[in-house]
């Protein structure tokens, strides 16, 4: 197989704001407190060091939201590591898209995966955990409802409301069998769609099928996803979230450096809102 590789600056697909962090310019080094590059990682890792709360509970968490299927011994053990001062985790985010979504929602995780494995050997005496944090509580629905497979669009008509990690997800099956038609000769067809009926049939929440289904992806590859739709956690958070109904935090904190943004003539990556919740 013969492939090209064409560095990310020169595809002219990112935002002047975005080329010119990875590129190191001066005037965005205001924003950010270190560069992504493998030497930095030693200065992350002391920066964490320092952050050391709350492990117990969250090893709790995990434990108790794999209950629900078996793991593999990677991602037990890797569970059971964040105990440890020595982890450290790699993580990436997303809502959780039904039949995983756009494909960058695959790269983000894979990309995870290998960061940590890469940190893993250039850091030996530490320890890396990649993590996806699904953004389950995210209530829109019509973001997460379809994909687009050769042109053609499969979308999801359930609409309870509310967070979409909590939906019922036992009618996606039906729509699995649109998907199988749709890949009937390709590669892994019935181990793919097998998966996604057992994921949408067997589980009350597409939270838990996300994980259920995630967990059987990337299971070998010692993936931790967590759900943080949780009392427990929301309680560690309890303060943060206080802070933000009765003063605005969020959009107070970021207004000046907003404005700095602007000033420089890039656009803004993202304006908050007066409260930053979900409903």
């Amino acid at each position: 197989m013969q492939h090209t590789h064409i560095p990310l600056l020169q595809t002219g697909i990112l935002p002047s704001f975005i080329s010119d962090y990875l590129s190191g310019k001066e005037s965005v080094q205001q924003f950010y407190n270190l560069a992504p590059s493998l030497e930095n990682f030693q200065l992350q890792i002391e920066n964490k060091k320092q952050n050391f709360h709350n492990r117990t509970v969250l090893v709790e968490v995990l434990q108790q939201q794999y209950k629900a299927f078996p793991i593999t011994d990677a991602v037990k053990n890797n569970i059971e590591s964040l105990s440890s001062e020595n982890t450290f985790t790699v993580t990436t985010a997303h809502q959780t898209n039904v039949f995983t979504g756009p494909l960058y929602y695959i790269y983000k995780i894979a990309h995870a995966i290998k960061l940590a494995q890469h940190l893993q050997q250039h850091y030996p005496e530490q320890h890396f955990v990649p993590v996806y944090w699904m953004g389950c509580e995210d209530h829109d629905i019509e973001e997460i409802n379809h994909l687009n497979l050769f042109g053609e669009k499969l979308e999801w008509q359930e609409k309870e409301g509310g967070a979409t990690g909590r939906y019922n997800p036992n009618s996606l099956a039906a729509l699995a069998t649109s998907l199988r038609a749709n890949l009937a000769n390709e590669h892994y067809t019935e181990e793919i769609i097998s998966l996604f009926e057992r994921g949408y049939t067997q589980h009350e929440t597409l939270a838990t099928a996300t994980q259920y289904i995630l967990n059987e992806l990337f299971g070998k590859y010692g993936l931790v996803v967590i759900n943080p739709d949780n009392a427990q956690l929301k309680q560690l958070f309890a303060e943060v979230i206080e802070s933000e109904l009765m003063n605005e935090t969020v959009a107070k904190e970021t207004a000046a450096t907003i404005s700095e943004i602007e000033r420089l003539g890039y656009k803004p990556q993202a304006n908050p809102r007066e409260i930053n919740l979900f409903y």
